[in-house]
């Protein structure tokens, strides 16, 4: 893989220093105890990488080098990958702007901290670890999860999934969410992306003419934002393409909606059931026949990042598994020996839901 493309700090890209930043809203420095928290582990990981390197330069002899080496505890894999899932799960946590590098780029996307607590903006303001071990799996499945896809993401806040999917190679992306607040940040954010990556590119950052929802192209794919609740609010519009022809939506990406204290499960995989159902009567009225579709030919299906955390009533698991059956959709759990291998953790699965077809081999588990 090429080096990422880095890009400047949001205060850069509007030509103000840091001390400008305060009175227009932009980045401000992380939280104190969480910068002193990783500045510490940094400075611990540096001070054992110089003592290495300063040993092996040393004029002392062979046999001290050894004994050196015996003294020191080697660190397990185990510990090794929880280090490192404390470092992407809070490290940019209470950041303003969350860097994201997907692929080749970097981006940052704005998150706003006091939105739940000030019930302005729900769950929605803020970069999820869930989203993260989502986009990661995407980026290394993106030949057959992502690329050509038109793409539905729903329950987006920030919208860092569709950037992402925009990225990885997605032909078309409708970035949904039900409250009308979190719909504007999606629209920010996205727009700020675009002038990220595009600049590099030197693209522009908008050229769709065939849907009004369209607020940037990123890396060629036209993304576009829509306010859409579950249960209460028509289903995403698909858009023409140019040429006329209908784009179907063959991926849904739901990342750390299922959360059944706050949201009800049932319109969630209502939304989910829609889409695909969508997909498949425009393959029949194409003329394709079903038993030609299987999950290793970029079966139409959603990817869901899901967080477990306590529910005293019942297992959303299984809950979401039972609504899910009740609409013949499958729900394959995603193996964590498929997943990134720094972006995987025991209590966030990803799942793939599809159609029920008379094929049984399930490929996703």
């Amino acid at each position: 893989m090429t080096t990422p493309r880095t890009i400047s700090s949001p205060q850069q890209d509007l030509g103000l220093s840091s001390s400008d930043s305060k009175s227009v809203g932009l980045p401000k420095q992380a939280h104190p105890t969480a910068a002193a928290f990783f500045a510490a582990l940094d400075e611990q990981h540096e001070r054992v990488k110089r003592g290495e390197e300063k040993l092996l330069s040393s004029d002392s002899d062979t046999q001290k080098k050894q004994h050196h080496r015996q003294q020191q505890r080697p660190v397990s894999a185990s510990l090794q990958k929880k280090v490192q899932c404390v470092g992407w799960r809070n490290r940019h946590s209470q950041d303003d702007f969350y860097p994201v590098q997907i692929g080749d780029y970097n981006f940052t996307v704005q998150q706003l901290q006091r939105g739940e607590v000030e019930g302005t903006y729900g769950t929605g303001a803020t970069v999820w670890p869930a989203a993260l071990v989502m986009m990661k799996y995407m980026e290394r499945h993106a030949e057959t999860l992502v690329k050509g896809r038109c793409v539905v993401d729903l329950g987006s806040g920030t919208g860092v999934t569709s950037v992402a999917a925009a990225i990885l190679g997605a032909a078309f992306v409708a970035c949904t969410d039900g409250e009308e607040s979190v719909v504007q940040l999606e629209r920010d954010n996205i727009r700020h992306a675009a002038r990220e990556i595009n600049r590099r590119t030197q693209s522009n950052i908008s050229d769709c003419s065939y849907d009004s929802n369209v607020v940037a192209t990123i890396a060629g794919c036209p993304v576009a934002v829509q306010k859409y609740w579950w249960g209460k609010d028509d289903p995403p519009k698909i858009p023409l393409t140019v040429d006329g022809a209908v784009a179907n939506c063959d991926l849904v990406l739901v990342a750390d909606c299922v959360l059944p204290k706050l949201y009800p499960i049932a319109p969630l995989v209502l939304a989910i059931d829609d889409c695909l159902v969508r997909t498949a009567n425009a393959a029949d009225n194409d003329g394709r026949d079903d038993s030609s579709f299987s999950p290793r030919q970029k079966q139409p299906c959603a990817i869901l990042s899901y967080e477990h955390r306590y529910y005293p009533d019942y297992d959303p698991r299984e809950k979401f598994r039972e609504l899910a059956t009740e609409r013949n959709l499958q729900v394959h759990t995603v193996p964590m020996g498929d997943m990134h291998p720094i972006y995987s953790v025991e209590d966030i699965e990803l799942w793939i839901v599809t159609r029920k077809t008379q094929f049984e081999d399930d490929v996703y588990s």
